[in-house]
């Protein structure tokens, strides 16, 4: 019995990976700008990272700004004219934010070594196979495999994933880590060890990216199990949310950012996140109707059946990230902070929809 189901779960893994080699392909060779959006390889958040990896190589950043901008000119989609000095440290004004997140630029040092630049697409791979991998192990979780593979095989379709997935930024490495996260939510128990990995997980997430927005659904989500364990992960994120609020990111908060009073504030904030919620669902229904298609139903079945964990967690996720959304101000990033909550989505659709032959 437990031979023949490692020998299915290897075959599984088998499928899963051959699926995922297939995508990275494809958007390896055939990338570049889609209706005026980049979905080239290179993108300009990357600059950073890409030049963090090369300082931290021994590169001096004379010469690590050089090595950037000189890809960029060749490899970029958009912002191909990079001055050399804009990206040094002392002059950036995005560094301020950037320095906390300092986990892909680390794990992406050997590769850089290896194989140049290119180097830094590894992270991002390695992170996309290890989603779909753990999109298989919940379906495997939930006795629902054949469901997961067919949602599985449609997200490898999904253009809006492999946009984000498969640049050289820390998006797909925070998804990856999400999706983990995730996964100990649905394994939870009382005991210390899937907590313990869980606070571990969260660390990472914490100098991945800005985690809060995150941490919200999860607090939750672990409050209606145990008020310690959501505390200690409460104290994490509040702990690595304040040197952001030290850095004054007032700036880059749409509300804030706003010119006039606080009546004026308020309105512009109002109507910019209309246009914003516009423009995301617009873009999704345009550019990825199998994504939107599973997101509207992924919200159908989780509102129908609200007492499920799988429900509570994805609804709140989806309403903090696009907080964080509304909060940013930034219109047509096609999805782009919602991609932690695909493992979420996931979940949901399996444990909420019907079974026909449990499938």
């Amino acid at each position: 019995m437990f031979e023949k189901l490692t020998t299915n779960r290897r075959s599984l893994y088998v499928i899963v990976i051959a699926l995922s080699i297939v995508t990275l392909a494809g958007k390896f060779f055939f990338n570049g700008l889609i209706y005026g959006l980049d979905f080239s390889l290179f993108h300009p958040d990357g600059t950073l990272y890409t030049f963090r990896s090369l300082s931290w190589l021994g590169n001096s950043q004379i010469e690590s700004g050089r090595i950037v901008a000189e890809w960029y000119s060749q490899h970029a989609g958009k912002m191909t004219d990079i001055i050399p000095a804009s990206l040094y440290f002392d002059n950036n004004p995005n560094w301020p934010l950037y320095k906390f997140r300092v986990l892909y630029s680390l794990l992406s040092v050997p590769f850089v070594y290896v194989f140049g630049i290119y180097g830094m697409l590894v992270i991002p791979a390695l992170s996309y196979i290890g989603l779909l991998i753990i999109l298989l192990e919940i379906g495997i979780s939930q006795n629902r495999v054949n469901s997961a593979l067919f949602i599985i095989f449609l997200l490898s379709t999904s253009l809006t994933l492999t946009r984000w997935m498969f640049i050289n930024t820390t998006d797909s490495l925070f998804t990856f880590l999400a999706a983990l996260s995730t996964y100990l939510v649905i394994k939870w128990n009382p005991s210390n060890g899937i907590f313990i990995l869980q606070f571990c997980i969260f660390a990472l997430m914490t100098v991945t990216r800005v985690s809060l927005f995150y941490a919200i659904p999860l607090i939750i989500i672990l409050y209606l199990k145990s008020r310690k364990q959501a505390l200690v992960v409460s104290l994490l994120a509040i702990g690595s949310f304040i040197p952001l609020v030290l850095t004054n990111i007032q700036g880059s908060i749409a509300v804030t950012s706003a010119e006039g009073g606080v009546v004026e504030k308020i309105t512009s904030f109002t109507l910019n996140s209309i246009k914003l919620l516009t423009v995301e669902v617009g873009q999704l229904v345009v550019f990825d109707k199998v994504l939107f298609a599973l997101m509207a139903l992924g919200v159908f079945f989780s509102l129908r059946n609200l007492q499920s964990t799988s429900s509570k967690f994805f609804l709140l996720s989806v309403s903090s990230t696009y907080l964080m959304s509304l909060l940013n101000g930034t219109l047509g990033v096609n999805f782009r902070f919602q991609l932690p909550i695909i493992a979420a989505l996931i979940w949901t659709l399996l444990e909420n929809s019907p079974r026909y032959r449990k499938i």
